[in-house]
């Protein structure tokens, strides 16, 4: 069963606030900071305001979705987005198809089906769309299917990556338009992607630059074997993402700061104000209790207990990096509650922030909703985003 959309495409930016700022610190006014370089370290310190003097909150203008209608405007497992200057591609793997629609929000084609041929995918993982107009859809890190710009198949790459993967980011396209797939070293535990040669083939990985940092987990007994889950709900943790220029942005989430590791070997650090967002005492017990359904489902033991650190009593400086393709990265942070607005810093290669911008409430069955994400590609100055679930709508942000 399809679940319907309930609302998005595009967005108009107002000034509002976000999330609460130390004393002495806002969002607001004109960016205050301090820009140092020792070697090849940039260090940006940003103490309040930003380059673009204010706070955005996203209000819609343009929805996609109907409650009970025409199939193509239900989405059920949407996995990605991709914009063009005219067109938003959904791959919505419950189909499976990539839903291609113009920027009034009308339906155009879908690109691909399901099946195991030419053209055909049982569970599409991304989209890109390349300068030339050509539509890449990669199912998992060992294949990746060309579509013309009507749709039209063209090729089937196989990549022959080491490993079928399934990430959160299945696709990057770099900016000389080189596309790159998820790579992992399981022997060393180093996440990566690699780049697809003109052949269609993998070549070798660029693995992410390795932070210090000590996972905290709990365990639990499987078949006899001692395993760790270490999913403790609002735990800092070590976050990475590539970039498509190729520079990767890294940072542990116990404090606002990360750093950019460029191709050329230098780095940019970015640190930034930040007041810690407690966690409820009615959030920390529902994840508790959820946790603990789930690890005791698991191991298959009903009577397993809570054996590891607590749940944090605030959540983590941030929960995601999201590069676009203008040399901005997004970060992805969180309010008071999960039930209110998520965060996004919009921050250029630059370091210092342009704004924040808070997304719409959306209507969810579960008590604290997951964060929403940004994809596609924005222009200077806006972006297409998919809020909580992989059933919620596509909206698309434009920043004034």
């Amino acid at each position: 069963m399809k679940l319907p959309a309930l609302n998005a495409l595009a967005a108009l930016v107002v000034i509002g606030a976000c999330s609460p700022a130390p004393p002495g610190a806002s969002d607001a006014g004109a960016w205050v900071g301090t820009i140092t370089t020792e070697g090849e370290v940039t260090t940006v310190v940003n103490e309040s305001g930003s380059v673009w003097g204010g706070t955005a909150a996203l209000v819609e203008e343009v929805s996609i979705g109907v409650e009970a209608g025409a199939d193509p405007y239900m989405f059920g497992q949407v996995q990605s987005v991709w914009a063009t200057e005219d067109r938003i591609l959904v791959v919505d793997a419950q189909v499976p198809a990539v839903r291609v629609y113009d920027f009034a929000g009308q339906h155009l084609f879908d690109v691909g089906r399901g099946g195991q041929g030419p053209g055909e995918f049982d569970e599409p993982g991304a989209v890109a769309v390349t300068r030339d107009d050509d539509i890449l859809v990669v199912e998992h890190s060992t294949q990746i299917e060309v579509f013309a710009p009507d749709g039209t198949p063209k090729a089937t790459w196989n990549t022959g990556a080491n490993f079928r993967i399934y990430t959160n980011e299945m696709l990057i396209l770099g900016a000389d338009d080189t596309p790159w797939v998820p790579e992992l070293d399981f022997e060393n535990r180093r996440f990566g992607f690699a780049r697809i040669g003109a052949d269609g083939k993998a070549g070798a990985p660029d693995y992410a630059p390795e932070l210090e940092w000590q996972r905290r987990c709990l365990t639990y007994l499987e078949n006899g074997r001692e395993d760790d889950y270490c999913g403790i709900p609002f735990q800092p943790s070590s976050l990475n993402a590539m970039t498509p220029e190729g520079a990767w942005v890294v940072g542990t989430s116990d404090a606002y700061g990360f750093e950019i590791h460029k191709p050329d070997g230098s780095r940019l650090r970015v640190e930034r104000y930040w007041t810690p967002v407690p966690v409820t005492a009615e959030e920390a017990d529902y994840h508790e209790r959820r946790t603990i359904e789930y690890v005791r489902e698991r191991a298959d033991n009903p009577a397993w207990t809570w054996n590891g650190p607590p749940i944090p009593d605030h959540k983590p400086a941030f929960v995601q990096f999201i590069p676009d393709r203008n040399g901005r990265i997004w970060v992805l942070r969180e309010q008071p509650s999960r039930l209110s607005t998520d965060c996004l810093d919009d921050t250029p290669s630059a370091g210092s922030p342009r704004a924040t911008g808070s997304t719409p409430s959306a209507p969810t069955a579960a008590s604290w909703a997951p964060p929403p994400s940004i994809a596609g590609r924005p222009s200077a100055r806006s972006s297409t985003t998919r809020r909580s679930s992989r059933s919620s709508p596509m909206m698309r942000a434009r920043l004034w």
